[in-house]
């Protein structure tokens, strides 16, 4: 999705915000270079969010976060989705 890396912080900060809890930038660099479902979990533990959250919902809205901003958006040729 063009665009999605410039967003995806955009949306974990509001997702974040539906639990009083702020998405900062040391947060996104301890995230950075993992795999989704690891970053979420590393995102979960940091903020104390453990009965709240999992891994997969987080992903789950974020992707969901992201439709809604590039519904139109098509994978370049050769991208898996």
């Amino acid at each position: 999705r063009g665009g999605g890396d410039f967003f995806s912080p955009i949306v974990q900060k509001k997702i974040m915000a539906q639990y009083n809890k702020e998405f900062t930038y040391e947060l996104k660099a301890k995230m950075m270079g993992l795999k989704a479902l690891e970053s979420a979990q590393v995102l979960i533990d940091e903020l104390q969010l453990q009965r709240k959250l999992t891994p997969q919902a987080f992903v789950d809205e974020r992707e969901t976060q992201l439709d809604l901003l590039f519904p139109q958006s098509q994978l370049l040729p050769g991208v898996d989705s």
